[in-house]
C-alpha cells in the first residue's frame, strides 16, 4: 500500500483494549511483525496460486438461558456460509458497483460447514450451548467450556495450526458487533447472516465477512491510526474508519488526497455500502492457508472430508476356556485401531452389568470378575470386542462356559479346530447355547420374560418344552411373537393364562414361526415352543414378543389371530329417534323399535331390537 516502514527494532506495545460507542469491530492490530511480511513477499513472488482452498468451519452458538432469539436457526447458519462463499468467490453482485478506478479481485476460498470433528466422527458442524452468561465481552472467552462457551475445535499450537475456522456466534454486550481475536470469529446473534431477526444495515452476512478478512491476516482499511498503513499496496490511505454509505468519491486528507475505498470489506461502512477485496489483499489473505503460514492447519485439515466407516471390523473373533475359571479371547488385529474394547457380562443384554476392558493385545486371558456384574449366574458370559478407529462396532457377542471349559470359536486360524470337544481343559470349543430358563417344560411353570428382549434357549432333550409368559396393557394390546434362528423343525404356541389355546404357528422345517394377535384384552399370556421329534442341545433359537399400540401389519407369512372378545366398557339403549333411556327400566319399555349401543375398549357395535 504506503511506503512501508524499515524496522529496526521491535517494539512490543502495552495495549489498553477499550471500546467506544461507534466501535464495529473488536479487532486489535497487531505489532508489525517482519518474518510474516517476509513470508507474504516470498508467496507473492514465486509462490501465488489461485486453486481453490476450502475452509471447514465449526459454528459455536452459545445463547443465554431464557433468550432463545440468541439460538439462531440452522437455517441462519447456512445463509452466513452462503454470505462467505459470494464474498469470498466474487459471486456479490454488487461488486459490479465498483467504480472504474477500483479492482475487485476473487480471493478463491471456499467455506464448508465441517462434516467431520477432530476425532473423526461425523458432525453438523454446528454447536449449541445454553449458557448462564449474560453477555460477553470481546476476546475468546466464549472459547471455554468451563467459562460458559463452548470448546474451540483444533486449538492451535506452534507444530499443529488449527484445521478448522471457528465462528462464535452470541451476545456480544452491545459494545462491538464482532471480533476477531486468537484465531476464532465471533459475531453478535442481531448482525449474522442474512435471514432472521437483523436490522435493515447488517443483513448481508458481512460482518463475518470483515472479520474472517481478520482471520486470514487482513487489517482494517485505515490501518487503526489517522492515515494508517493497512500493509498491502493497492489499497488507499484512509484518514480513519468510515461509516455508514458515504458519497463517492469520498477523498481523504491523507498525503495525496487519494479517493477511500468505503466500499472495502476492511472498511466500517453498513454492509450494502462494501463488496469487495483487492488483489493486494488477496494475496495477503492466501500467504496465510500456506504450508508456512498462519493458517497451515486448514491444507491438512479432514474438516470436510466426511467420515468413512469401512474397514475398522474385528474379524476371526473366538473365545476359548485355557483354564477353568478363566477364558482367553483373541482376534485378527486390525489396521488403524489404536486398541480395543473388550467387555463381557453374564447377561446377553450387556446394560450396565458388564465389565469394560481397554486392551492393546489381540489375545488376551481373561479371569472374570463376577462380582462387579452383580448377577448370581457365575459360569456363563457373554463377549465382544470392539476396535478403537475412526469408527467401528462391537463384535456379535460370543458365550463361554468357564466352569464347563467349552466356549465357541467362529473361525479356525486364532484358536483352532472347531470340531473339537470341550470337555478336557485343554480349550475346547464345542459350542454352547446358556438356556438359563429351565425349567420351564410346562404351561403350569412358565417362566416370565420381558417384551422387545431377545430371549435364547434350546430344544433338547426330544420331549423338551420351553414355556414363558407375559402380559399385555390396554394401549399395548397388539403382539408380534417372533422365533428364529431355527436349526430344527420347532412349533410356537400362545395360550391365554388359564392355558386355553388361542393359536399356533407350526411351519416346516426350519422357517421362522411367527403369530401376530392383535387387539388382545389386559391379561396375562404364555407361550409354548416345542420341537417335533428332534432336539438340539448346541444352537440357540431366539424368541422376542414384540408388543404395540398399532396392529401389527399381516403380510401373508404369519399365524394371525385376532381377539374379538374385548372388555365390554359400557351398554346404552336409544330409540329411534335418538333418545337415551335408563338401562334399570328397560322392563317397562312400550313396544316398538330400539337401538342398544355397546361400547369396547376398541369399537362400539349396534344392535337393533324390537318389542
Amino acid at each position: 500500500m504506503k511506503k512501508l516502514l524499515l524496522i529496526l527494532g521491535v517494539l512490543i506495545l502495552s495495549i489498553n483494549i477499550s471500546y467506544s460507542q461507534t466501535d464495529i469491530c473488536g479487532y486489535q492490530q497487531p505489532p508489525y511483525n517482519p518474518i510474516e511480511e517476509q513470508q507474504i513477499k516470498d508467496y507473492i513472488s514465486s509462490n501465488r496460486t489461485n486453486t481453490t482452498i476450502t475452509v471447514p468451519v465449526v459454528f459455536h452458538i452459545v445463547w443465554q438461558t431464557g433468550h432463545p432469539e440468541q439460538n439462531v436457526s440452522d437455517a441462519q447458519i447456512i445463509s452466513q456460509i452462503d454470505a462467505l462463499n459470494r464474498d469470498f468467490n466474487l459471486l456479490n453482485t454488487d461488486a459490479a458497483n465498483a467504480p472504474s478506478i477500483f479492482t475487485p479481485a476473487n480471493p478463491n476460498i471456499q467455506f464448508c460447514l465441517a462434516t467431520r470433528d477432530p476425532n473423526g466422527n461425523a458432525t453438523t458442524g454446528i454447536i449449541r450451548r445454553q449458557s448462564p452468561i449474560v453477555g460477553w465481552d470481546p476476546g475468546n472467552y466464549m472459547a471455554y467450556y468451563n467459562l460458559g462457551g463452548s470448546e474451540a475445535w483444533g486449538a492451535p499450537s506452534s507444530s499443529n495450526p488449527c484445521p478448522y475456522l471457528n465462528i462464535y456466534v452470541c451476545n456480544l454486550n452491545g459494545s462491538v458487533i464482532g471480533v476477531s481475536s486468537l484465531g476464532i470469529v465471533t459475531v453478535d446473534y442481531a448482525y449474522f447472516g442474512t435471514v432472521g431477526v437483523l436490522g435493515s444495515n447488517y443483513n448481508k452476512g458481512r460482518v463475518a465477512t470483515h472479520e474472517v478478512g481478520h482471520w486470514l491476516n487482513l487489517r482494517h482499511i485505515w490501518g487503526d491510526a489517522n492515515c494508517g498503513d493497512d500493509l498491502v499496496n493497492d489499497t488507499p490511505t484512509h484518514n480513519a474508519a468510515n461509516f455508514g454509505c458515504p458519497t463517492y468519491p469520498h477523498k481523504s486528507t491523507c498525503a495525496g488526497t487519494p479517493t477511500e475505498m468505503t466500499m472495502n470489506y476492511m472498511d466500517y461502512t453498513y454492509d450494502q455500502c462494501k463488496y469487495m477485496f483487492t488483489q493486494g489483499q488477496v494475496d495477503r489473505m492466501r500467504a496465510t492457508l500456506t504450508p508456512t503460514g498462519s493458517n497451515s492447519g486448514i491444507l491438512t485439515s479432514l474438516g470436510c472430508t466426511s467420515p468413512i466407516y469401512t474397514t475398522c471390523v474385528v474379524d476371526n473373533f473366538g473365545v476359548t476356556v485355557p483354564d477353568s475359571g478363566k477364558f482367553r479371547v483373541a482376534w485378527t488385529p486390525v489396521p488403524g485401531a489404536t486398541s480395543y474394547t473388550l467387555e463381557y457380562s453374564t447377561l446377553y443384554t450387556f446394560g450396565t452389568a458388564k465389565v469394560s476392558l481397554n486392551v492393546t493385545s489381540t489375545d488376551t486371558v481373561i479371569t472374570p470378575s463376577p462380582t462387579s456384574i452383580n448377577t448370581s449366574n457365575l459360569d456363563i458370559y457373554y463377549v465382544k470386542v470392539k476396535a478403537n478407529c475412526l469408527s467401528s462396532t462391537f463384535t456379535p457377542q460370543l458365550v463361554v462356559n468357564v466352569s464347563k471349559n467349552i466356549g465357541i470359536n467362529m473361525l479356525d486360524p486364532i484358536l483352532g479346530d472347531t470340531t473339537s470337544g470341550g470337555s478336557s481343559g485343554g480349550g475346547g470349543t464345542t459350542l454352547i447355547c446358556p438356556d438359563t430358563y429351565e425349567p420351564n417344560n410346562t404351561l403350569t411353570a412358565p417362566k416370565s420374560i420381558s417384551t422387545n428382549t431377545d430371549i435364547f434357549g434350546t430344544i433338547s432333550p426330544l420331549n423338551d418344552a420351553d414355556c414363558f409368559s407375559f402380559s399385555t396393557t390396554k394401549p399395548l394390546k397388539n403382539v408380534q411373537i417372533t422365533l428364529s434362528n431355527l436349526t430344527i423343525d420347532c412349533t410356537l404356541q400362545l395360550y391365554k393364562s388359564d392355558g386355553t389355546l388361542l393359536t399356533t404357528s407350526a411351519n416346516t422345517g426350519t422357517a421362522n414361526e411367527i403369530i401376530i394377535a392383535n387387539n388382545l384384552p389386559q391379561a396375562s399370556y404364555k407361550i409354548k415352543i416345542f420341537s417335533n421329534g428332534v432336539s438340539d442341545s448346541t444352537n440357540c433359537y431366539k424368541l422376542v414378543v414384540n408388543r404395540s399400540k398399532s396392529a401389527f401389519r399381516v403380510t401373508g407369512d404369519e399365524t394371525y389371530y385376532e381377539n374379538i372378545d374385548t372388555e365390554l366398557l359400557e351398554t346404552k339403549i336409544y330409540t329411534v329417534d335418538g333418545r337415551l333411556l335408563d338401562l334399570n327400566n328397560t322392563d317397562n319399555l312400550s313396544s316398538g323399535i330400539y337401538i342398544i349401543q355397546y361400547v369396547y375398549e376398541d369399537r362400539i357395535e349396534f344392535e337393533k331390537i324390537i318389542k
